[in-house]
């Protein structure tokens, strides 16, 4: 015969919560990753914008050579975490969380 599991709706909630979040945060590592980049596409070819993005948090950027480690650095920085590590440790956290 068949065998039934009893899971309360409370408990499918959860899960269901739980899996909802870890793609999020999936999906919120990957939208940061193409921020990176976007943002050293746009640094390498001139853009103002860009360019403005990592003076922010770079200072002056004529004396750099872009790099996507530094892009990176930029979306974390602007995203609120220290870097662009501390940011994925984060995101790894609040999936195994």
């Amino acid at each position: 015969g068949k065998s039934f599991r009893l899971v309360s709706r409370s408990s499918r909630s959860r899960q269901r919560r739980a899996s909802d979040e870890c793609k999020t945060d999936k999906k919120l590592g990957r939208l940061y990753r193409k921020s990176a980049r976007v943002l050293l596409r746009d640094w390498q070819g001139g853009g103002d914008a860009a360019i403005t993005r990592v003076e922010a948090w770079l200072g002056i950027v004529t004396q750099l050579h872009p790099s996507l480690m530094r892009a990176q650095y930029v979306v974390a920085r602007e995203n609120g975490f220290a870097s662009w590590g501390a940011m994925l440790l984060v995101l790894e956290e609040e999936k195994n969380g």
